[in-house]
């Protein structure tokens, strides 16, 4: 009866289950994946929390541990500060981005959510030319993943009547 509810925890789930994994396979690769993905998604739930009034009970249940940055300080932070939390880790784009797109009129959201994306490629980027061992198979999977979504943002632009070169800047990075 309450799909909000049953999202958050499926995604925290999730989330404990691939930090679960990656302290399994003591993998250091695997562990900076998910803590990114982790701040990403952290990040995600700040700024569209603040855009849509910030109600902080929600928040608190909707932020995930394991990232970089304290579910405890993304919760008391003002949107603003987005940025200088952000400063130093490979989201520090996305969140400049993410503090301007924090407020009802603000920013935007494409450019926001292009901007966390293309900070996890360039994470896996940075592995790709590894020949063997876990960094290959998530590369790949992570390729496939964003060559459909590439496929999918086109052929909605498409059908929306963008022209192409707002499809282009919708298109993310690509790992390859």
């Amino acid at each position: 009866k309450d799909p909000q509810g049953a999202d958050l925890v499926l995604d925290a789930a999730c989330y404990a289950e691939m930090h679960a994994l990656a302290d399994a396979l003591k993998s250091d690769f695997l562990h900076g994946y998910v803590r990114l993905l982790t701040d990403a998604a952290n990040l995600r739930t700040v700024v569209r929390a603040a855009r849509c009034g910030g109600d902080t009970v929600l928040l608190a249940k909707a932020l995930l541990p394991g990232g970089s940055v304290s579910a405890h300080t993304l919760q008391t932070a003002e949107p603003a500060k987005l940025a200088e939390i952000f400063c130093a880790g490979p989201l520090s784009r996305a969140a400049e981005l993410g503090a301007a797109a924090a407020t009802p009129a603000g920013g935007s959201l494409t450019a926001f959510e292009k901007a966390c994306d293309d900070a996890v490629t360039a994470y896996l980027a940075a592995a790709r030319r590894v020949p063997f061992g876990e960094q290959t198979v998530v590369g790949y999977l992570y390729a496939v993943e964003q060559e459909i979504i590439a496929v999918r943002t086109v052929f909605a632009g498409r059908q929306a009547g963008l022209d192409a070169e707002v499809i282009g800047s919708r298109l993310r990075n690509s790992y390859v």
